[in-house]
Parts: C-alpha cells; sequence; structure tokens
C-alpha cells in the first residue's frame, strides 16, 4: 500500500511541476492563455451537458419501458 501512495503522490507532484512549467514558459500571453482555457473550459462544459441530457431522456425511456 505503501508503493502506491509514493506513485500517486510522485505522480500528482510530476503533474503540478509539468503544469507550472508549461505555464511559465508558454509562448502565449497571460490574456490569450486565459481567454484560450476559457474557451476550452465553456467547450468542455457544453459537451458534459449535452452528455447529461442524453443520458438523462436514455434512463427516462428505460424508466417508461420505451
Amino acid at each position: 500500500m505503501r508503493k502506491i501512495t509514493s506513485l500517486l503522490v510522485g505522480m500528482v507532484l510530476g503533474a503540478t511541476v509539468a503544469t507550472l512549467g508549461v505555464l511559465l514558459l508558454s509562448p502565449v500571453s497571460g490574456a490569450a492563455f486565459r481567454a484560450r482555457w476559457r474557451e476550452q473550459l465553456q467547450r468542455a462544459r457544453a459537451a458534459a451537458q449535452q452528455a447529461q441530457a442524453a443520458k438523462r431522456a436514455e434512463l427516462e425511456a428505460m424508466l417508461k419501458g420505451e
């Protein structure tokens, strides 16, 4: 169990360091980066909402016996 915990902690720390490195060395300005990030986040939210609506419709159809 200890090895798994160490592995997970190492992965999280590695991902954090990599993210910070990318942010610091990015050739895009901060405002452009935030705008792009916001746009991607909005797309991901829209996709998640569409998937949720589709799954809800599927489950409701199953409950109604259609």
